[in-house]
């Protein structure tokens, strides 16, 4: 029996898992690393691919409606700025699963 990977294990796998893949400047492999305890060494390789295969869909689609990936992901972080201020403004911090309740 293998047991799971520590953290600093868990962010050797990441980093190895994304080393051929650009990263967006706001990626903090390290406390991905802390948030992701309990997973194996295979669950973290499979969560980099997912991610890899979701911005490659967020590129094509960009493409396709016209606009650059770097001025839709610009536009997707003022909104998520906006709706930040207002879940603080309101007194309470949501989890993004929250959000939609």
């Amino acid at each position: 029996q293998v047991s799971l990977p520590d953290e600093p294990s868990r962010l050797d796998v990441l980093r190895s898992s994304l080393s051929r893949a650009p990263l967006a400047p706001g990626v903090d492999l390290p406390a991905l690393a802390v948030a992701t305890d309990g997973c194996s060494g295979a669950d973290l390789s499979e969560l980099c691919r997912r991610a890899s295969m979701a911005a490659v869909r967020e590129w094509v689609a960009a493409e396709q409606q016209g606009g650059s990936v770097a001025q839709q992901a610009q536009q997707k972080q003022q909104l998520d700025r906006a709706q930040q201020g207002q879940q603080v403004q309101h007194g309470q911090l949501l989890l993004p699963e929250q959000q939609f309740l």
